[in-house]
């Protein structure tokens, strides 16, 4: 099957208490008429359009959660409390392109055993072993042997393919208590900042003054700069041990371009003249 995600299993019906764990996750959820309906696993798959969006399904006494991008394996705290407020919980990740495949199981509160292998090493094993883990090699871990030990605690999964699921587009976000933090260094883009941020930050690492009137932030562009561009604004000297063949996408403001163009030119060594023909090959 060569599955890429991870799928959170609740012993029990908590689709209610799903979006609480989406928000505390650090999501931001979709208006109600926003989710959409799948029905079976497939079409689930189909739906999840972005890495942060979840399914979520009650199904045989089980709710499964869809998460392709698997963040949710590690929300230690809050499968500890599903574990305590409802039945088993099982984070399940497979990742058959790096050979990751891991099981933790949370029981009571707490977590009874976590099991991970990463291409073909054992990474984390806590907790006392399952009885199904007697069949199984843990250092040959993979997606079949996950699933038997999954199904050993009562989670079948290949029932998904029955399971009527609620797909939700969800927006990672930041914690609002998190304030934006600059340490003299350009922002990346990536980071989960606003566009203002990125202006300030950016344009504070090459000592620029914006003007709020004059300066738009839809005039900025996006660029590829090298580490030696990105060190030459900061004034940094870089070293033998800088990579100056990496390279990142910043958000530059229309300053930082010309002060960046400025200073090239300025560095750029002068062609000389080339010299004057000799007066025979004029000839």
């Amino acid at each position: 099957m060569s599955l890429h995600m991870c799928v959170i299993a609740i012993e029990g019906d908590a689709r209610g208490a799903v979006p609480d764990f989406f928000l505390q996750s650090q999501y931001d959820l979709p208006d109600e008429d926003a989710t959409l309906d799948a029905d079976g696993f497939a079409a689930a798959m189909e739906a999840l359009d972005e890495p942060e969006d979840k399914a979520v399904a009650f199904h045989r006494g089980w709710t499964s959660i869809l998460d392709p991008e698997m963040v949710l394996y590690t929300e230690e705290e809050a499968l500890a409390a599903f574990s305590r407020d409802y039945g088993k919980v099982l984070a399940i990740m497979v990742e058959a392109g790096s050979g990751t495949y891991g099981l933790s199981l949370y029981q009571k509160g707490e977590k009874r055993r976590d099991l991970l292998v990463t291409g073909g090493a054992l990474a984390e094993d806590f907790g006392e072993p399952l009885p199904a883990e007697e069949q199984i090699n843990l250092a040959d871990l993979d997606e079949d042997a996950i699933l038997d030990l999954a199904l050993g605690l009562g989670y079948n999964f290949d029932t998904l393919g029955e399971a009527q699921f609620i797909v939700y587009p969800l927006l990672a976000t930041l914690d609002d208590e998190e304030p934006f933090d600059y340490d003299g260094g350009l922002v990346d883009p990536e980071d989960e900042l606003d566009e203002e941020a990125y202006r300030a930050g950016n344009a504070a690492a090459a000592s620029v003054k914006l003007d709020d009137e004059e300066d738009d932030p839809a005039g900025d562009r996006t660029l590829i700069m090298t580490r030696e561009d990105e060190a030459k604004l900061q004034g940094v000297e870089l070293d033998a041990e800088d990579d100056i063949s990496g390279a990142r996408t910043i958000m530059m403001t229309r300053e930082m371009e010309e002060e960046l163009e400025a200073e090239d030119s300025a560095l750029r060594p002068v062609e000389a003249a080339p010299a004057p023909k000799p007066w025979w090959r004029f000839w």
